[in-house]
C-alpha cells in the first residue's frame, strides 16, 4: 500500500474497464446524440475483433483439454461412464434452456416491442432490393473484422480444401 491506496490488480482493472465501457455504452444509447451513436458504431469493429480473437484461442484450448482429459483415463470404462454422464448432463441443460426460452422469450419480446412481437415482415421488401443487398461488397471494417476467424477449425478446413483445389492438379490428383 502506498499512501493508504491499494493497487488494483490486472483482473480488477479489466473489470473496472468493462464496467466503465458498459456504462458509457448505455449512456450513449440512452442520452447520446446521433454523432456519438455513429462514432460508437464506427469503432464497433474493434470489439468484434477482440471477441473473435478470444474465440479463436479458446476453442483450441478446449479441444486440447478434452483430448488430454480423455487420454488420461486409465481404463476405457471410466471414460465411457463419464462420457455418458456428460451427455446426459448436456441433454438436461439443453432441455432446461429450451423450456426457459419458450417461457421467457415471448413475454420479453412483447415487453420490448410494446405489445407486438415485431414478427411481421416489412412491406417495403421487393425481390430487387433483396438482390441488391446480396451483391453488396463488405465494408472496410467488415473486411478487417473477417480477418480474425471466429472458428479456426472451420477456417483451417476451408483453407485446406481451397489449397487442395489449387494444388491438386499440380500434384497429379
Amino acid at each position: 500500500m502506498a499512501n493508504g491506496i491499494r493497487k488494483v490488480g490486472p483482473a480488477g482493472r479489466v473489470s473496472l474497464a468493462l464496467a466503465f465501457g458498459l456504462a458509457i455504452g448505455i449512456a450513449i444509447s440512452v442520452f447520446g446524440s446521433e454523432k456519438l451513436k455513429s462514432d460508437a458504431a464506427g469503432i464497433e469493429f474493434i470489439g468484434t475483433l477482440w471477441i473473435n480473437g478470444i474465440r479463436m484461442t479458446v476453442i483450441p484450448l478446449i479441444i486440447s483439454l478434452l483430448v488430454t482429459t480423455v487420454s488420461s483415463f486409465a481404463d476405457l470404462k471410466s471414460a465411457g461412464r463419464n462420457g455418458g454422464r456428460l451427455l446426459l448432463l448436456f441433454v438436461v441443460f439443453m432441455a432446461g434452456s429450451v423450456v426457459v426460452a419458450v417461457l421467457m422469450v415471448p413475454p420479453l419480446f412483447a415487453w420490448l416491442s410494446g405489445g407486438s412481437h415485431g414478427l411481421a415482415a416489412p412491406s417495403d421488401i421487393s425481390p430487387g432490393s433483396v438482390a441488391d443487398q446480396v451483391h453488396q461488397l463488405p465494408t472496410v471494417t467488415q473486411w478487417i473484422t473477417d480477418l480474425v476467424p471466429t472458428n479456426p477449425f472451420r477456417r483451417c478446413r476451408w483453407r485446406t480444401t481451397s489449397v487442395g483445389h489449387f494444388l491438386g492438379p499440380a500434384r497429379g490428383g
